[in-house]
């Protein structure tokens, strides 16, 4: 009987450990997720910005034509 228990008791240590390392894969894959996910947060945000800018200076110019007009 003390046998078996320390035959369990050791299954159980490597199990933990294997759920350990595994924990730490997964932690591993969410932080580059996140990082990844912030690379395409900042990429939109830029890529937005531009256009928003190119969008001013196209009404800037439609102003400037139209004032000029009348």
């Amino acid at each position: 009987m003390a046998q078996e228990l320390v035959k369990v008791k050791l299954q159980l240590k490597s199990g933990a450990h294997i759920l350990d390392l595994e924990l730490y894969r997964i932690d591993d894959h969410v932080r580059i997720i996140d990082q990844e996910s912030q690379k395409l947060h900042e990429g939109f945000a830029s890529t937005v910005a531009g256009r928003l800018g190119e969008t001013h200076k196209r009404q800037a110019r439609h102003e400037a034509v139209t004032s000029q007009l009348h």
